[in-house]
């Protein structure tokens, strides 16, 4: 997380700090990449390993997405 703040962004360059959009939109669509990444690399491993571990890991980051979700603004003209 640049800055230790997820709505700082420093440059690496020139150390300047930009926040707001495009800045944050790009900061939280790397983390949900992540997350995404992470919890198809769990399930795959659950699958192949049937260690309940992997299975529960993925079910914890999806119900946070499931609990926060419903508070999430508009953004980009979709729900």
């Amino acid at each position: 997380m640049a800055g230790g703040y997820p709505h700082q962004h420093i440059c690496p360059v020139d150390n300047a700090v930009f926040s707001g959009e495009p800045w944050d939109g790009a900061w939280w669509r790397e983390m949900n990449g992540r997350n995404a990444g992470a919890c198809q690399q769990l399930g795959l491993m659950w699958r192949l390993t049937e260690q309940q571990q992997y299975r529960d890991k993925v079910r914890a980051l999806l119900m946070g997405y499931a609990d926060v979700y419903p508070g999430y603004e508009v953004h980009g003209n979709i729900p």
